[in-house]
């Protein structure tokens, strides 16, 4: 789901980095935003911004237990667009998405692993899984000693990883 609203604020954003502006703009919405998603029961999954194109992109991934709708992406939107208009964010015009995570959503650290125990979810590690593969899709199992434990599809493996060896996971639709 995802609400998209085109704006324009007077301070400019740049290159992500840790003290790059685009830092500070990501910093900026997510105090922002706090307020506006705990009142509506809402989580913030993360803050993006992006330079490219005509204007600079932020976009605002949102969840709640049971998954976000458009509904809720629009009122967030709504909501943060007058805020980022008002606090003078960023320089000139850009886009706010507000979006869900999706339901193939980026799985970052241990408490993602965590929550999403028992979910089916692809592991790109920077070093080889199970035989010589570094890709390895399997069910989580939960995260121990800072290792994320899932049970691989077609082995049947459990398998441990160390979180600081994935280069990405995400979840996995299921059928």
């Amino acid at each position: 789901m995802m609400s998209a609203t085109e704006t324009s604020s007077s301070r400019s954003g740049g290159p992500e980095g840790r003290n790059a502006p685009g830092a500070r703009v990501v910093a900026e919405v997510t105090r922002l935003v706090g307020p506006v998603l705990d009142a509506a029961g809402l989580e913030l999954d993360r803050v993006e911004h992006a330079l490219g194109g005509k204007k600079p992109v932020v976009r605002v991934y949102i969840d709640k237990p049971g998954g976000v709708g458009v509904d809720d992406c629009a009122e967030v939107s709504r909501q943060l667009s007058v805020l980022l208009d008002d606090e003078d964010v960023i320089r000139g015009a850009f886009v706010l998405e507000v979006s869900s995570p999706g339901l193939t959503r980026p799985l970052r650290d241990e408490d993602d692993f965590r929550r999403f125990a028992g979910r089916l979810a692809v592991i790109h590690a920077k070093q080889p899984l199970v035989g010589k593969k570094r890709e390895a899709t399997g069910r989580l199992a939960g995260v121990e000693d800072g290792c994320v434990l899932f049970d691989e599809v077609r082995s049947g493996e459990r398998v441990s990883v160390p979180l600081e060896d994935i280069a990405k996971a995400r979840l996995e639709i299921e059928d």
